[in-house]
């Protein structure tokens, strides 16, 4: 009867054992898992803000150039402003003088 009483206790004590294991691993498997998407997470931001860096990057370059357009446009136009001025006959004649 002792030994009967002592292995159900010994079959308990496994049991409940095997059980905290399975515990365990399932915690341990949910924490892997949320690490995982942490870290996609992690990576998309870094990646949406690798774009948003490379759109202002293209946006920067292309105002520079509209830019820099605008300002040759205009610098042309006033060189021929000043071309005709210079052909005028009064500048001519400022000429002469």
């Amino acid at each position: 009867y002792e030994r009967k009483r002592l292995e159900n206790k010994i079959d308990k004590l496994e049991d409940k054992l095997e059980k905290e294991r399975r515990k365990n691993a399932e915690e341990e498997a949910r924490r892997r898992e949320q690490q995982r998407q942490q870290e996609i997470e992690r990576a998309r931001r870094e990646q949406e803000a690798r774009e948003a860096e490379a759109r202002q990057a293209a946006d920067n370059k292309r105002r520079r150039e509209e830019e820099a357009a605008r300002n040759k446009a205009e610098r042309e136009r006033r060189e021929r402003e000043e071309a005709k001025k210079q052909d005028s006959p009064y500048a001519e004649k400022k000429r002469r003088k």
